[in-house]
């Protein structure tokens, strides 16, 4: 599991990590298809409830890229003609889901763009 400490975040990035040398690892055998997130707990004893804006914590999410975009990444380009496929810098369609215990994310690895706040 990831644990971040205060004031720590993790940019923007995909779970399903480009080729860097397709002759190392045979296709497919190292591609994650899915991602999850799940939200354990919250402070110690519930000595208060969880506050995302001054706890953290909170997962966004970027619309899924295109199939074609995909493709490009899983074969290692990372860029395309636009620039980096899925750069999401500057968007503002996102949707940010907030840390409550329990909660249960799934995402398609390779096709959602995400961060953790």
């Amino acid at each position: 599991y990831l644990y971040y400490n205060e004031g720590g975040y993790y940019d923007w990035h995909f779970d399903t990590p480009h080729k860097h040398n397709p002759s190392a690892v045979p296709t497919g055998y190292h591609r994650r298809a899915f991602s999850f997130l799940l939200y354990l707990g919250g402070h110690e004893n519930n000595a208060k409830p969880w506050n995302a804006e001054e706890d953290g914590g909170a997962l966004r999410v970027y619309p899924h890229i295109s199939l074609e975009d995909q493709q490009i990444r899983i074969n290692g380009a990372m860029k395309n003609v636009e620039g980096h496929v899925g750069d999401p810098t500057g968007r503002t369609d996102y949707t940010d889901i907030t840390p409550q215990e329990g909660t249960l994310v799934i995402f398609k690895s390779e096709a959602i763009c995400h961060q953790m706040l």
